[in-house]
């Protein structure tokens, strides 16, 4: 699996082509429900930087929010539905802020700031 995370990563990190990054996301997406360590180690930086370069795109944008709340999220996969319902109801801008809060409580939380 890590290979495959790896190659994925790779196509985020390296693609000229939006549809390709796109694709490659939305495939982190699907493998970080069930393997997060390998995702979150080889691919949050590049969600996050993502979320940056490919602001414009809302379709990528989303994708790499909804990868970034699977990886933070300390709750099983049954109990995500209610908080997915509550991020598609919100607009992009409110979400970048919401996952950027998060990230930053996740950072404080293991450096321990």
């Amino acid at each position: 699996m890590t290979n495959q995370v790896e190659r994925l990563c790779d196509r985020v990190a390296s693609s000229t082509l939006l549809e390709d990054r796109r694709d490659a996301v939305r495939a982190l997406k699907s493998l970080s429900k069930k393997f997060r360590l390998e995702v979150g180690t080889q691919g949050m930086d590049l969600l996050i930087n993502v979320m940056q370069t490919d602001r414009n795109d809302t379709e990528i944008t989303g994708l790499a929010l909804q990868t970034l709340g699977n990886l933070l999220s300390s709750e099983p996969q049954g109990k995500l539905k209610k908080w997915k319902k509550i991020m598609s109801l919100m607009s992009i801008s409110s979400i970048s802020l919401s996952i950027i809060f998060m990230i930053n409580l996740s950072i404080q939380y293991f450096i321990g700031g």
